[in-house]
C-alpha cells in the first residue's frame, strides 16, 4: 500500500500525508462498493432486457471516481477546518452536546 500512499500523495498535492493515508484507504471501499454495479454478473446482464429498472442500477467507474472527489473535497475541507480550530474535536464536542441536550448544532 506504501507506492498507493505515495502516489496519492504526489497527484494530489494539496492533501497532507494524513489524509493522503485517508484516501488511499477510501479508493478500494470506492472501488469494492461499486464493483457489482459496474461489472455486474452474467445472470443480471441477461435480466436487462426483460427489466428496465435492473438496466438502471447498471453504473460506470464514473460513479466511484465522483466518490472519490467528493471524499478529497471533504477531506480538503476538513484540512481547513482544522487549521481554524473547527476540525474533529468541534464536531465531537458538537456531537457530545446533540447527545446531551438533543438539539442541533
Amino acid at each position: 500500500m506504501g507506492g498507493v500512499l505515495s502516489e496519492s500523495y504526489r497527484c494530489q498535492v494539496e492533501l497532507d500525508i494524513e489524509d493522503a493515508y485517508r484516501l488511499t484507504g477510501l479508493t478500494p471501499l470506492a472501488v469494492g462498493a461499486t464493483w457489482p454495479y459496474i461489472k455486474p454478473s452474467q445472470e443480471l446482464v441477461a435480466a436487462y432486457p426483460e427489466d428496465p429498472v435492473v438496466v438502471a442500477l447498471h453504473v460506470g467507474f464514473a460513479v466511484a471516481r465522483q466518490f472519490l472527489e467528493v471524499a478529497i473535497s471533504g477531506l480538503l475541507a476538513w484540512r481547513g477546518a482544522r487549521a481554524t480550530g473547527a476540525g474533529p474535536s468541534a464536531v465531537r464536542q458538537c456531537r457530545s452536546r446533540v447527545d446531551e441536550e438533543s438539539t442541533h448544532c
